[in-house]
Order: structure tokens, then sequence, then C-alpha cells
């Protein structure tokens, strides 16, 4: 089940429930101590939405910094404005720009948050914890590691139910 941080009136309304009285006061404690869970049958659409927002701005926010290194867009990269095609920033720079870009419309969704999860990862070590501390507030890879694990959770959970992806499965889409 989803720990539900937004189906807060749902939770409410579960610890408030006053249909069944417990005479046992350690059942009545079990009541309303117990967490709120929304499995994914019952999600509201402030989930769903929540859920495609996300999908969509890491998206564009991976395919801006692809972009940055292919094509010097968006401020450029480096000193000469883009980065070497067959280098570790041009090999990056193509697959954020291209699974950024699958993952704004959401298809392909789960292979392409693989893809970039394994990417920032790498990047994580590779470029800010070798040779510096492996600690996220010493080396300046907070970045990369989140977006590591926002891809994980897409590569999981999948695009949502406003995406190509569950048009083509024909299963939960919305729109």
């Amino acid at each position: 089940s989803f720990i539900g941080l937004v189906g807060s009136e749902m939770c409410i309304r579960d610890r408030l429930r006053i249909d069944r009285p417990s005479r046992d006061p350690s059942r009545a404690a079990a009541h309303f101590t117990r967490p709120c869970e929304v499995s994914m049958d019952e999600r509201t659409p402030l989930h769903d939405f929540t859920w495609t927002a996300l999908r969509i701005v890491a998206g564009v926010t991976i395919f801006t910094g692809g972009a940055a290194k292919l094509f010097g867009a968006f401020g450029g990269f480096g000193d000469a404005g883009t980065a070497e095609l067959m280098s570790r920033f041009g090999i990056a720079g193509v697959l954020e720009t291209v699974c950024g870009a699958l993952i704004v419309i959401g298809l392909f969704t789960k292979p392409a948050s693989f893809l970039l999860s394994g990417l920032l990862a790498v990047a994580y070590f590779w470029i800010h914890a070798w040779g510096e501390s492996l600690w996220w507030w010493d080396n300046r890879g907070r970045t990369a590691m989140l977006y590591s694990f926002v891809f994980l959770f897409f590569a999981v959970w999948g695009a949502g139910p406003y995406s190509l992806d569950a048009r083509h499965s024909g299963t939960d889409f919305k729109a």
C-alpha cells in the first residue's frame, strides 16, 4: 500500500469512525494510531495530479540539462557551450535529452526512468563522491542523488494515469 500523505481526509474519517466502538482500550488505541494507507485503487484526483506533475517537472528538468550539454541550449555547458558527444557528459546529455522527453510525455516511462536513475547514481558516485566526501552535504551531489531516487520511483510505479503509457495499455488512463 501507498502511505497517503495527500489523502488526509480519508485518514481523519477512518480515525474518527465511531460506528463500532470497542470496549477493549488496547484495540481502541490501535485503531487511532494506525497509519493512513491508500492503495493505488483508492487514489484521489489530487494523487493523480501530483504524480503527473512530478513526472513532467522531473522530465523537463532533466531534458533541459541534456539539451544544454548537447545543443548549448538553456545557458550551454562548459567553456565550449556543448559537451563532446563521445565524452561522459555527451553520453549523459543524450540519455538526459531522449529519456527526459519520453518521461515528459509518459512513453516508455519505466525503462527510461530506470536508465536515468542509474545514470544519476553513477554521476553521484563518479562525479561527486569520487575523491571527495561520500556525504551529499560535502560533495554537492544532493541533486543527482535526489533525482536518482525520483526516477527510481517512476521506474517502479510507472508514468501514472495521465500518460501515453496508460493510454497505450488501456488501464487507468484519464484525460
